[in-house]
């Protein structure tokens, strides 16, 4: 129960929609990028449709970012088979207004200016009722804010993919069934990336997870 388990996306058919937060900066990218990017990579595969949305304004980048590494290892086309809808202030009150007013009003156009309402992606997509499962990628407390306002109040199913050090704030979230699957920092991203069959340059956690083992060790040494 500790990642997102493969059956999560695996049950979806083709053309579902998978919504993404991508609430975190520059300083997570190591734990937080690799997890993105085996996800893209497995909603691609999977011919699912994929939005983004961003609470952290730096979050829009990474995840144009992460987009566009995806979709070139794996065909998907932007504004068909994802779209990047940026960065929008306002922290919970973005989260309800997805619900109540509708994600195409609430993100009138996306990250590059595009009328969200116009592209095939968004074709039949007016909020969470919409959306088959909604992953949140932090490195603070917005996750608790999905759980608060997207699970509680509109039944959104949420999985989380969190740094390493918050995993114990929100592993009782998982016990109790407020979210679906956890993925926890680095580590389980080279995970999901085992279970993906992802080698090499393909798996950057696992490439990281070595760099990581050699510098605990390190540190252990220096502690002795």
């Amino acid at each position: 129960r500790e990642a997102v388990r493969l059956q999560l996306l695996d049950q979806l058919e083709p053309g579902d929609v998978v919504m993404f937060g991508f609430d975190y900066g520059p300083a997570s990218m190591p734990e937080l990028h690799p997890q993105a990017l085996a996800l893209l990579r497995h909603c691609f595969d999977r011919k699912l449709r994929v939005l983004t949305v961003s609470l952290n304004v730096q979050g829009t980048v990474l995840a144009s970012d992460a987009l566009a590494r995806a979709a070139a290892a794996t065909g998907a086309r932007d504004g068909i088979d994802y779209v990047n809808l940026g960065f929008k202030v306002g922290g919970a009150s973005v989260i309800l207004g997805m619900g109540s007013d509708g994600i195409a009003n609430v993100y009138r156009v996306t990250a590059d200016g595009r009328p969200t309402a116009d592209l095939p992606v968004m074709r039949g997509v007016r909020n969470y009722d919409d959306v088959a499962l909604l992953v949140d990628l932090a490195a603070s407390n917005i996750p608790g804010a999905w759980i608060a306002y997207a699970h509680q109040q509109y039944q959104q199913d949420v999985a989380l993919g969190i740094t390493a050090v918050m995993a114990t704030d929100f592993y009782p979230y998982l016990q109790s069934q407020q979210i679906v699957g956890l993925i926890n920092g680095l580590k389980g991203a080279a995970e999901y990336e085992v279970l993906l069959g992802l080698e090499g340059k393909q798996a950057p956690g696992m490439l990281g997870m070595s760099a990581q083992s050699i510098s605990h060790l390190l540190i252990i040494v220096l502690v002795i």
